[in-house]
């Protein structure tokens, strides 16, 4: 699909706004109406934010930690422990969120989209996977590891593989910043994870029209090499 100049963009929190349909409802369950309200609104894109399935015990084991529950407390008084969803941005692996639908029900949407002139945007995540991302233990390779003496001195950053307590992974990070515990990261000097991620950003291409690349800045060379003396 032609992407026109100067788009205008319309963000949606993808797990959070599908509730508004009703407790079943599915991308392919969207009504047109609601389509053509936002060609009539005069945007050109929309950003799903949050369509990628993410890991249930991550969230168990990393979202009620002090800090976030604080968060939680000051931004809804009387939440309960189901409204907590997980990060979109921590996922298991490119596979649409089941409180979304499937994946034919996403083409359908981007079908009905792009028929109303309307561009699709998802998320490519290109620095990290979730800290227990079914890829730990299918496509290992893809993850920068560590060995027990580097854990040891770091255990804020690494953390012992899900897939096997003799093995260390790392978590995802900027290097200004703490790591972020419910991700793993990936290791970009290995040629299998460039190929993976490559042929992630390829299958996409049936899926949307355009990527949003969250941290896109953090595989770049300059950057992983900061990270590296970082880790």
């Amino acid at each position: 699909m032609k992407i026109c100049s100067n788009p205008r963009l319309l963000e949606l929190n993808a797990r959070i706004w599908i509730r508004r349909f009703g407790q079943d409802f599915t991308l392919a369950s969207v009504p047109d109406d609601q389509i053509t309200r936002w060609k009539e609104l005069g945007f050109d894109m929309i950003w799903l934010m949050g369509v990628w399935d993410n890991n249930k015990d991550v969230i168990n084991e990393y979202c009620f930690e002090p800090e976030l529950i604080s968060s939680y407390n000051s931004a809804l008084k009387d939440w309960h422990k189901d409204d907590v969803i997980g990060s979109p941005y921590s996922i298991d692996r490119y596979e649409i969120n089941p409180l979304l639908g499937t994946r034919e029900d996403l083409l359908s949407f981007k079908k009905r989209l792009n028929n109303a002139g309307i561009s699709l945007i998802l998320d490519f995540v290109c620095n990290h996977f979730s800290a227990k991302s079914s890829l730990i233990w299918s496509n290992k390779e893809i993850f920068l590891t560590a060995d027990e003496f580097i854990f040891k001195n770091d255990p804020y950053t690494f953390y012992p593989s899900p897939a096997n307590s003799k093995e260390y992974l790392a978590h995802g990070r900027d290097p200004l910043f703490p790591p972020w515990k419910d991700t793993a990261q990936i290791n970009f000097y290995s040629r299998e994870a460039r190929n993976y991620l490559t042929s992630v950003l390829i299958d996409l291409t049936d899926l949307c029209d355009g990527v949003r690349c969250d941290m896109a800045m953090l595989p770049l060379n300059n950057i992983f090499i900061i990270r590296g003396l970082a880790f």
